[in-house]
């Protein structure tokens, strides 16, 4: 099992999140993956519904998360969805996972931000 730590800036805050990927069939967070979690940390979040599609880590979604964002994260992968919620208890946060099959309509709610790091 790989783990990585990343840290990613608030303003004149940072923050660390710890990622680990438990399975081969999950990619690690690529440079670009990081480069926009730091910008989804950019925004305000705090209260706001967040949905991330094709979650992988969750690293995206988990940072949302830290930024006090309500978090659902999916993925077509199943495994993915396991290694994300591994990943929240890791950092110590809450997100709902669904393992969907395309786009996830089946959710029927509506988000106040919607993002997809492929």
């Amino acid at each position: 099992m790989a783990s990585n730590k990343f840290r990613f800036g608030r303003g004149h805050e940072s923050m660390d999140i710890c990622i680990e990927v438990n399975d081969e069939s999950v990619y690690p967070p690529s440079k670009i993956g990081r480069v926009f979690t730091e910008e989804v940390c950019k925004l305000d979040l705090q209260g706001k519904t967040f949905l991330d599609l094709g979650c992988g880590t969750g690293i995206v979604g988990i940072a949302a998360a830290m930024c006090g964002a309500i978090v659902t994260c999916t993925d077509v992968v199943e495994k993915a969805t396991r290694c994300t919620v591994d990943n929240a208890k890791l950092n110590n946060v809450n997100v709902t996972t669904a393992a969907v099959d395309g786009f996830p309509h089946s959710l029927k709610k509506k988000y106040d931000v919607i993002v997809c790091n492929s």
